[in-house]
């Protein structure tokens, strides 16, 4: 867009669209991919058209990148700075937009909040999760290459399967932007393809907490598991009486184990929902107070105030309790004499 003035405007309405924690999760992906030390691989696709400089090795300019970067303020201001040029200047401007808003592949993650259907995704998989690996947030995930895959197959292939796959935190934009890709596995025990787990505790193995990104509102450190979607199809291995099912030629393990499936074709899995567990307390969390805690807060800020209010009250009862209306008082109920 050459209006800069216009994206300003198409930014802004989206921030107020959209639930924060959607936006922090989404740019937080993008920034942890920028920093990873393998930003050649995680990093993909690069904002080229934003980035357009290139060094003399011919790779893109990460470095350039990662100082805009630094120049995006936390989620929750986003709203009321972004058309304020001396806070978001117009490269920053055009970052956000690209990201949130002109993503080749469409990405979008949306947050699921509402209890029952929490309940439901974390049904999916067909084993019960223990609260200890219950997630602190769910998004579920929309890109092009889902939808259309939801429509090619849509009423062709009956039964749908659910597994988790974990990786490392940088690696989560490339896999929510391009989908799990096969050729990029470092499993491969019991065949190559694409390895899930319908048993989430089976994935945490590979799914290490790592540093988010400095300012976000999920936490200081993440992980992340992705509940995938596969098609009942014979390139979709896994244990069943069904021998030719459960063996992948080439398998150095043998036959495919209970709780494993191993997927041949990219084309037959959709990334639908990711998980998202924090850990340690960010300065930039929201949260959503209830009145117990908004009585707490109000006297932890006006503690001197109180303070005096007190003083004062204790002033005034001293005070009173020396007049003649309060030893009459006291007489009467026998309280002195």
């Amino acid at each position: 867009m050459d209006d800069i003035g216009c994206l300003r405007d198409d930014l802004a309405l989206e921030l107020l669209r959209r639930d924060p924690r959607e936006i922090d999760a989404q740019l937080s992906l993008f920034i942890v991919a920028a920093n990873s030390l393998r930003h050649y691989s995680s990093l993909r696709p690069f904002p080229s058209s934003i980035m357009s400089n290139k060094n003399s090795s011919g790779d893109y300019d990460i470095y350039s990148l990662r100082q805009l970067i630094d120049q995006i303020p936390v989620v929750k201001s986003l709203p009321n700075v972004i058309h304020n040029p001396e806070i978001i200047s117009d490269d920053v401007a055009c970052l956000l937009h690209w990201i949130l808003l002109e993503h080749p592949t469409g990405l979008k993650l949306s947050i699921v909040d509402e209890e029952e259907e929490i309940n439901k995704v974390l049904r999916l998989a067909g084993h019960e999760i223990v609260e200890s690996l219950r997630p602190t947030h769910i998004f579920k995930v929309f890109t092009n290459k889902s939808a259309r895959l939801e429509s090619q197959y849509n009423g062709k292939l009956n039964g749908d399967i659910y597994g988790y796959h974990g990786s490392k935190l940088q690696n989560f934009y490339s896999i929510l932007s391009n989908g799990l890709q096969q050729h990029r596995n470092e499993v491969s025990l019991f065949g190559q393809g694409i390895y899930l787990s319908t048993d989430l505790n089976v994935v945490q193995y590979f799914s290490g907490s790592s540093t988010n990104w400095n300012k976000s509102i999920l936490g200081a450190q993440s992980n992340c598991v992705l509940l995938c979607e596969c098609y009942d199809h014979p390139d979709v291995k896994m244990s069943s009486s069904d021998p030719s099912r459960g063996f992948i030629e080439g398998s150095e393990g043998g036959r495919v184990p209970d709780k494993y499936i191993v997927v041949r074709s990219n084309d037959l899995i959709i990334n639908k929902y990711l998980f998202v567990y924090s850990r340690g307390n960010s300065k930039f969390q929201i949260t959503r107070p209830n009145k117990s805690d908004g009585f707490l807060t109000w006297i932890f800020s006006h503690k001197v105030a109180l303070l005096f209010i007190s003083y004062a009250l204790i002033l005034f009862a001293i005070g009173f309790s020396k007049t003649n209306a309060v030893y009459r008082y006291l007489r009467r109920w026998g309280i002195i004499n």
